[in-house]
Formats: structure tokens, sequence, C-alpha cells
């Protein structure tokens, strides 16, 4: 951490972890003493999942590779500590929300919340960005000029880091609608700092505005909304970003272009979304289109006003997302090894024009 290598974050979760499991019960053994059968008792003694068992090994084979440099004669015990193998099955459920779910959440945010805050839920909707992201945006990462954000940055447990998960900085383009709100949010912006209450460069902030520092503020503002107000099954905020990423797909966005917008690789992209991406209706497509290029005739508190207050929206789908405009790029599947759904496949050889019997 001290040659800007590691995040505090990081670091953090490693105090953390020989805090908890592995100095309470070897920290008095003297180092070389320590046997690989002490080891495994202690990661088995524990009900954990993989993510978080292969966290624990991780950090104590750091630790011990590097203390064994000075004896590289003899064996180390905590090299035969193996991690689990994460598959599929292991990660969580990608679970986004169709176009009219998103809207009636972002209204009733509004509603609830104010404009501030349902700003900031309506922009991630639009966006894709991470949380982490989104709220370590400054305003002169804005460029209202060109309709873009520059993304090199993010918060994480209420300290800023200078680079972004990925450690990889980029620009992304904003849709009409997310210009829209940027707008909107930077005009409240200047009138709170016109009152006084801002002091700060942070683009997002609270009722009293004073910067997010931390996601558990949004967090649960987001969870009481979606399951008081509307009634509606829970969802992560981090769906909104599956949300962005799964509309953008549909309508027909070039994949290379999607995910580098959203900052992650075309493999990861299409092995995440493509069980998304699978035939719905023309009507679905044209109103996530509608979204996407134009605000709501009126603003959202105004339309959050009209509406009867804790009403129960269905906030739950019972079929992935589709689309017959899904990704047109079959090759970039094909070098990527990805193996899409055979309805999807079957989708794009039709709009390809190849025979589906022949593959790619």
């Amino acid at each position: 951490m001290a040659k800007n290598d590691l995040a505090f974050v990081t670091v953090d979760g490693y105090r953390k972890i020989f805090n908890q499991v592995w100095r309470p019960t070897i920290g008095r053994e003297l180092f070389q003493k320590v046997r690989y059968s002490q080891l495994s008792r202690v990661v088995d003694a524990y009900r954990w999942k993989k993510k978080t068992y292969n966290n624990a090994v991780s950090a104590l084979r750091c630790a011990f590779e590097y203390g064994y440099r000075d004896f590289p004669e003899k064996h180390n015990p905590a090299s035969a500590l193996k991690c689990l193998r994460i598959t599929k099955k292991d990660r969580p459920v990608i679970d986004p929300f169709t176009i009219q779910e998103a809207e009636a959440l972002i209204a009733a945010i509004h509603r609830d919340w104010g404009e501030a805050q349902g700003n900031y839920d309506e922009f991630r909707f639009f966006t894709g960005l991470r949380p982490s992201e989104q709220i370590a945006l400054r305003v002169t990462d804005c460029d209202i000029t060109h309709g873009k954000v520059k993304i090199d940055k993010a918060r994480v447990v209420a300290r800023d880091k200078d680079r972004t998960k990925t450690s990889e900085d980029r620009l992304v383009e904003l849709c009409p609608r997310a210009l829209h709100v940027l707008k909107r949010h930077l005009a409240l912006r200047a009138r709170f700092k016109l009152e006084g209450k801002i002091h700060h460069e942070d683009l997002f902030f609270k009722d009293d505005g004073t910067p997010i520092r931390n996601l558990q503020y949004p967090w649960v503002r987001w969870r009481r909304t979606l399951t008081v107000t509307l009634k509606g099954r829970y969802r992560e905020p981090y769906n909104a970003r599956h949300s962005s990423v799964t509309w953008n797909l549909m309508v027909g966005g070039n994949p290379l272009k999607v995910a580098k917008q959203h900052g992650h690789s075309v493999q990861t992209m299409l092995e995440t979304y493509a069980a998304w991406l699978d035939g719905t209706t023309e009507s679905d497509l044209q109103a996530i289109k509608h979204a996407m290029e134009a605000p709501p005739s009126a603003p959202p508190a105004v339309i959050a006003a009209q509406s009867p207050t804790r009403v129960a929206v269905p906030l739950a789908h019972s079929r992935p997302l589709q689309s017959p405009r899904a990704v047109s790029g079959l090759s970039l599947a094909k070098a990527h090894g990805v193996q899409l759904p055979d309805n999807w496949y079957k989708i794009m050889a039709e709009r390809e024009g190849f025979e589906p019997s022949k593959g790619f």
C-alpha cells in the first residue's frame, strides 16, 4: 500500500482475515514450526462461501511466501493450501430490470427521497457505472459539450482510489437520457451551491449538500423504495448496471463498444449477459430505445406525485429479457469462445444469413 500497489480496502481486508482467522489460532506459534495440517484444520473449521475461503487462503499464502524467502531451502507449508474453483453457479445471479420496472423504481425514488437521490439512481440505470465509480465522480469529470464522463477513480469504504476496479481509465458516452439527467443534476447542484450547501467538487451529494462518502447511504433508500413503497422483490443496486448493459445489447449495440463503455472484456460481457439476450416483443425494444433517447414527458418527481402512494408495482419478471436485435457480433463470440444459448443462436443465424447447421 505504501508503494501505491495495493488499495486500502484490499489491505484492510487482509488485516481482518489475519486478525479474525489466523492470529487467534497460529499467532503464538514460531513461524517455522507451523505445519500444513494446522493450517488446513483452521480453514476447514469455517463454513464459508468459496470466495471467502479463497481470500483467507490467499492472504495466508502471501504472508508465508514472503516469510519463506529467507529460507528457500525449506518447505513452505502454506503452499499446499489450494483455492477452490469458482464456477458460474458460485457467482451472484444477474437479475436486470425491465425498462418498465426501472422507470417505476426511478419515479418512486424521486418521490420518496427527492431530486438529488432520484438523479443519482436514474443516472446509474442509463450509464451502467459501477457504484464505486459513480460516487467518486467530480464535476470536472463531466464534459457536457461532448456528452461524456471520465471514469478514472473510485471510492471504496469511504476512501478515494486513484484508479478503477480494473485499473483502466475510460470515457463513457452518455445516451440522451443520461445527458439530460446530468444537466438537470448540475442545475440542482448550482442551486445548492448558491444556497451555501455545497463546498466540494463531488458530482453527487446528499439532501444536505454533503458528498456521498460511502454506498450505504444510497443503498438504504434504494432498498426501502423497492421493498416498502413498491412492495417489489429486492434486487441489489448493482443490477442497475446489469440492466444498462442488457438494454444496450438488446437494441443492437456493438459488443466491443458496449464492453468498453462499461469497463469489462467482451468475453466477460457475452458470458454474463448472453442468457438474457434472447427474443422479446418489438414494443419492448421500442420502449427501451425511447427511454434511452429521451427523458420522460414530465420530471420523474411530477410523474411520481401523480401516482397513488404505496401502490404495489410488479418488479419481478418470470423470464429473461429478450431481444431479436441482440448482438450482431457473431465473430466476437466465436473469437472469445463463448457458448451462446441455442435460441439466441437461431435468431442471430436468421439475422446474419447463414445456416445454423453449419455454425459460425
